[in-house]
């Protein structure tokens, strides 16, 4: 039940006393972090490139004290996106990610205008020869509706040219554009004229048809010799840390980089901020170890070196603890199995042990024991100073909450 793939349909394990996560795709925290009412927010990721090429995570597993991943050279193209207006509960990169879902979606509800527009950052050179934009419709009870038209851009370096599409006529869900001519980009700008006087537009899948021009496939596969592993969690006293660990497999040197890209990066190194959720101040401090420097690093390996490197949010309702939940981490020469003995160790100071002779039966028995441990919260905000429980640490921004009807059958 617990070793399995993990992907946008699998719910993270690891969760704090105030803060979880949903399904976060990428090195880190870049979607789906909760904080009571603060909903699925982006907090930080990684860029990771080795060898002159970006590396994005392959594969990855999920265990209940974090996820492993792997990384890989992204031939292809990581995506990544930004956009005139964000509604704040909406992601921009949601809809980058299949499998498409209208609850995973960026919209510009709210934004003021009667135009916005929506970029794709396209991981390096494409050849783009066409677009499927799937459009989030939430009428007549919502405020978002298909655009009346689009506009197409496409940028390689630092100019934007037009791109020439053929007639659309906007509708919900799957809209296939089709480009006259194939297009070399390196991003595309996609500008909406929202519906009638009062909708707005919102989009829950991007879909570029495109291929890798020959000479970047060529000059990215004769370059990417290194290894790249992470692993991520969730502190019990809320800390979001990401591990990377880069290996030099080659005879060669090697150069590095790994730089933490935080929209909440307010100070020149790390994360430092305030904000107040439904009158609680929260306190967030991030940042990366030593070797980092606070936010980045760019070196080269010798060959056969291995180099890791620690980054991690922390949020808490005092600036002084949350200064010193970071602190501890950073400083963890193993933060890895730092976290494995720590969640270990909830299960053998709160736990009966249990053997049956089926092991399904011993199994079951610790996986709601597990069930327990992550949808247990300890507030201490307000009303909320006792240990309580969630129902589900789920995606939803209604469910940030505790609600409490799940608690007797858990325990």
């Amino acid at each position: 039940m617990l070793a399995r793939p993990y992907d946008s349909e699998v719910p993270f394990g690891a969760s704090g006393d105030t803060l979880w996560a949903t399904s976060p795709q990428g090195w880190a925290f870049r979607e789906g972090v909760n904080y009571l009412y603060y909903t699925n927010s982006n907090v930080f990721d990684l860029a990771v490139t080795a060898g002159g090429v970006p590396y994005d995570v392959g594969k990855a597993w999920y265990t209940p004290s974090h996820v492993h991943m792997a990384g890989a050279p992204d031939y292809g193209g990581h995506m990544s996106a930004s956009a005139s207006f964000t509604y704040t509960i909406d992601g921009e990169d949601r809809p980058l990610t299949k499998p498409f879902r209208r609850e995973k979606r960026w919209t510009c509800w709210s934004s003021g205008r009667r135009e916005d527009w929506y970029a794709v950052r396209l991981g390096g050179p494409r050849i783009v020869t066409g677009v499927d934009l799937y459009f989030y419709d939430d009428q007549p009870v919502g405020g978002c509706a298909p655009p009346e038209s689009v506009r197409v851009e496409a940028r390689s370096g630092a100019t934007w040219r037009p791109v020439e599409i053929a007639p659309l006529a906007p509708k919900p869900d799957r809209n296939a554009i089709a480009f006259r001519m194939p297009e070399r980009a390196e991003e595309l700008r996609f500008t909406f004229r929202h519906r009638g006087a009062d909708k707005y537009t919102g989009l829950y899948g991007v879909d570029p048809r495109m291929t890798v021009p020959p000479d970047a496939l060529r000059a990215a596969t004769h370059s990417a010799p290194l290894n790249v592993e992470g692993d991520k969690w969730i502190s019990e006293d809320d800390v979001l840390v990401s591990r990377i660990s880069v290996i030099n497999t080659t005879a060669r040197p090697q150069h590095v980089t790994v730089t933490m890209e935080s929209p909440l990066a307010t100070a020149g190194q790390g994360v430092d901020g305030e904000t107040r959720i439904s009158g609680f101040r929260v306190f967030l401090r991030g940042g990366g170890d030593s070797v980092t420097n606070g936010r980045s690093f760019a070196g080269v390996l010798r060959p056969r070196e291995r180099r890791s490197f620690t980054f991690a949010v922390a949020a808490n309702a005092s600036a002084e603890r949350a200064d010193s939940a970071l602190a501890r981490v950073l400083a963890d020469p193993d933060p890895v199995r730092t976290q494995e003995r720590a969640y270990q160790g909830w299960f053998d100071a709160n736990t009966a042990g249990f053997l049956c002779n089926d092991p399904a039966v011993t199994k079951m028995y610790y996986h709601r024991w597990y069930n327990v441990k992550k949808n247990s919260m300890n507030p201490r905000l307000g009303r909320l100073q006792h240990r309580a429980f969630a129902e589900g640490r789920w995606t939803a921004d209604w469910y940030a909450n505790v609600i409490s009807y799940g608690a007797g059958h858990q325990i």
